[in-house]
């Protein structure tokens, strides 16, 4: 991949895959490393807010109120070493909303039928916001990390009505193919991305 996102808590994870892409590339296995974008949660993002000063340093947050986001650690212990990396190769990290996770959630789940945490959907709503900014990557080939699955999320969707519908065998290929039909109306990776 050209790009690959990476939600960022302790720092494990970002860790381990740029250390195995810089293997790699030791190795002239690849051309160029990819790009690396982390991601947090903007309610707790202290490698964010560094980068955001140009710090090579973060400050760790105090009296944090409780943040449900796996990505959300206000003291990563890998974290000034995702710094220096991000510095180094000139990647980037971002911060998002709750409103812009969820939003990343149920489109993972209507588009590509993948249930993901909130926290590895987080890295389909930083490549959404990067794109605000960065319009080259509409031509990358991108790898998002997704590290969860949604049943492990406490907060899944909203409760909704059920609904019951009666119909023969033969017919749920086609009722189905409406219901999805619908609802990818409703939120599409085009209704998002800008033109």
């Amino acid at each position: 991949p050209e790009v690959i996102v990476v939600p960022v808590s302790s720092g494990g994870h970002f860790l381990g895959i740029f250390k195995a892409f810089l293997e790699l590339a030791s190795l002239d296995f690849l051309p160029q490393l990819p790009l690396f974008i982390g991601v947090q949660s903007d309610r707790c993002s202290p490698l964010v807010e560094a980068f955001q000063r140009q710090a090579k340093v973060f400050t760790r947050i105090h009296n944090l109120p409780p943040v449900p986001y796996a990505i959300s650690n206000p003291n990563p212990p890998g974290g000034n070493l995702v710094l220096h990396l991000i510095y180094k190769y000139k990647g980037y990290l971002v911060a998002v909303s709750d409103e812009d996770i969820s939003q990343a959630q149920q489109l993972l789940a209507l588009e590509e039928g993948i249930f993901a945490l909130p926290s590895s959907a987080a890295a389909l709503a930083a490549l959404l916001h990067c794109q605000n900014y960065l319009p080259s990557l509409r031509q990358k080939t991108i790898c998002l990390i997704l590290t969860g699955t949604g049943w492990r999320g406490k907060r899944v969707f909203n409760p909704g009505k059920t609904t019951i519908h009666q119909t023969s065998l033969n017919a749920l290929d086609h009722f189905f193919g409406q219901l999805l039909a619908k609802e990818r109306k409703k939120t599409t990776l085009k209704n998002l991305l800008p033109e």
